[in-house]
């Protein structure tokens, strides 16, 4: 199960996970206490291997994080991926649309560029063979989005030399 929570009630949340015999997945949104690499990293060192992280790249790259690195960082205990491109705003725009609670991000198209060949790599590198789940945020797949990302994700499968985690549209 994947859920976005506060820090202060992971804790409660791997009990939970324990005693049912479930697993749970800290997802990161870039408006959220558990927006950086860092913050959910330090959520995670509190509980059982029975939580983890969602890894949700288009947060992280909305904020500018090299998503090779969150792999890096987060990898060994990351449970599941949503995969997106998104454009990255200014800070200013940012803070415009924190504070007017708009947190959709732009979809962006997927290919050169978007990190992602990085990041399947380090986040194979650590094991990972859990869903890379295509977060589909463009309207349906408008304009040949959808069937970029299927290309693009079986071009990161292809990457991976075998190891690569399973593709699934969301």
């Amino acid at each position: 199960m994947t859920a976005i929570l506060d820090p202060d009630v992971v804790r409660g949340a791997d009990a939970l996970a324990t005693r049912s015999g479930m697993r749970i997945a800290l997802e990161n949104h870039w408006y959220t206490a558990l927006a950086r690499p860092v913050d959910v990293r330090r959520a995670l060192d509190v509980c059982s291997p029975a939580v983890g992280a969602a890894i949700d790249v288009g947060h992280f790259a909305f904020l500018g994080y090299d998503l090779a690195a969150v792999a890096r960082e987060l990898g060994a205990r990351t449970h599941h991926v949503h995969l997106k491109a998104v454009r990255r705003p200014g800070s200013v725009e940012r803070m415009i649309q924190r504070a007017r609670r708009h947190y959709r991000m732009e979809a962006a198209a997927p290919g050169a560029g978007d990190g992602l060949d990085g990041f399947v790599e380090a986040l194979s590198a650590h094991g990972y063979r859990g869903l890379l789940a295509i977060e589909d945020e463009g309207n349906g797949g408008e304009g040949g989005m959808l069937a970029a990302w299927h290309a693009r994700a079986r071009a990161l499968q292809a990457a991976c030399n075998g190891h690569a985690p399973e593709v699934a549209h969301a």
